[in-house]
């Protein structure tokens, strides 16, 4: 066969096959108008040229090695020597390899590693917590106790966790925790001078929104400052426990006016 058959019949490249032939590893006889003509003996050279390429010998590498077996009785000496030291090249090549491998799963671990332990922190503090447990390690500032002295301004279950005594420094702190879907009223801090409110959002996912305004979504870390005379709500997502610190800004003459409840058509199409 020829050249182009023998390199389609056997998927040879015909690179390997004209370098076969520029070797000068076919016989003379098996030459025929000009063209090489290829026979069983020389595809199984053929094969052996493929493996020692694969190996990853270079081409001249290749034809010292097949002229040795082709053209030199009793050179297995030799040919043993030039594949042992290929050997030993490989293993050196895989050692480094195995130390590159090494270096590259350290630092995909680290990415792996640092990726975990941001969404650990992204799901403990910044995304929406259903789950009770999850939520109580977030909430660092405290649950506290049932919040009944307001619950009839609010829908849903609320606690209060005091941080400061106002009678000692003046100033009232205390965090605030919804149940999901858990919000306070519409509602109005009234002062005559000074006055509002300050929320800082500790853990969890809440809304808070004044009227004609659209809603603000409530993350760890998002202070809201309430200006007197400002109709306004706050409280958690549907779908997660919520808390805040409040404290009244000190101001003359304050008050909170209580309003309508937040209904449930209106709370439903936030998202």
């Amino acid at each position: 066969m020829t050249i182009d058959e023998a390199s389609r019949r056997y998927n040879i490249p015909l690179e390997m096959l004209r370098e076969y032939e520029r070797w000068g590893l076919c016989k003379a006889v098996k030459k025929v108008m000009g063209s090489w003509q290829y026979d069983d003996t020389d595809l199984e050279r053929l094969g052996l040229i493929m493996t020692l390429h694969d190996i990853g010998f270079a081409s001249s590498e290749i034809e010292t090695y097949m002229k040795l077996l082709l053209e030199k009785e009793g050179s297995e000496d030799q040919r043993l020597r030039i594949l042992d030291q290929k050997r030993r090249i490989l293993l050196g090549e895989i050692h480094s390899c195995e130390k590159r491998l090494s270096h590259l799963d350290y630092l995909r671990y680290n990415i792996r590693k640092t990726r975990t332990k941001n969404k650990l922190f992204k799901e403990a503090f910044f995304m929406k917590i259903q789950d009770k447990e999850t939520f109580d390690k977030a909430n660092v500032f405290g649950q506290g106790q049932e919040n009944t002295a307001f619950a009839q301004y609010f829908i849903g279950n609320s606690y209060l966790n005091p941080l400061t005594d106002p009678a000692a420094c003046g100033l009232a702190l205390a965090n605030v925790t919804f149940k999901p879907g858990c919000r306070n009223n519409w509602h109005i801090h009234h002062a005559k001078t000074g006055g509002g409110q300050i929320l800082i959002c500790t853990a969890g996912s809440g809304w808070y929104q004044e009227e004609g305004k659209d809603p603000v979504s409530l993350e760890p870390g998002t202070v809201i400052v309430i200006s007197p005379e400002v109709k306004h709500w706050h409280g958690a997502k549907a779908d997660s426990w919520f808390s805040h610190i409040a404290f009244e800004a000190p101001g003359t003459e304050t008050s909170n006016e209580w309003l309508e409840a937040v209904d449930d058509e209106a709370y439903s199409k936030l998202d």
